[in-house]
């Protein structure tokens, strides 16, 4: 009987515990997911080299410190990209860091195009075409 009152003592006591600290040992807030300009950019870089230098397929990039977890579904579909060049931080006032890209490919139509990628989090960093960020994230 006292196994069994302890049990019901114990268990509240370790949901209080773990509600007060948070998954993962007090993670932060949402906006410590939101790299800074130069990671993001560094992340988003690797990417894109990745690509660029005959990847076929995006998904994680194990040798990056942090791991860089790429999406992509011009990257997927086989397309192969020639050059990128990487604008500007897009201004925001909250939510994850963008950039503009300008991407030209080795073959097909459109040639070049214009694109946005998003990148979030921590370990790994993810980079998305904006178009599969909000696919991802359900909006």
């Amino acid at each position: 009987m006292l196994r069994k009152l302890k049990f019901v003592w114990c268990l509240p006591l370790g949901l209080l515990a773990l509600s007060l600290t948070g998954c993962g040992g007090g993670g932060g807030s949402a906006s410590s997911y939101h790299p800074t300009g130069t990671g993001a950019k560094a992340a988003l870089t690797t990417a894109l080299d990745a690509w660029k230098s005959g990847r076929d397929k995006p998904g994680a990039i194990e040798s990056s410190k942090p791991v860089v977890q790429v999406q992509d579904q011009v990257w997927d579909s086989g397309r192969k990209l020639k050059e990128f060049q990487i604008g500007d931080e897009t201004p925001s006032t909250e939510g994850p860091t963008r950039f503009k890209v300008k991407l030209t490919f080795d073959s097909g139509d459109p040639a070049s195009e214009e694109a946005e990628y998003v990148v979030f989090g921590k370990d790994p960093l993810w980079v998305c075409r904006d178009k599969d960020y909000l696919k991802m994230t359900g909006q």
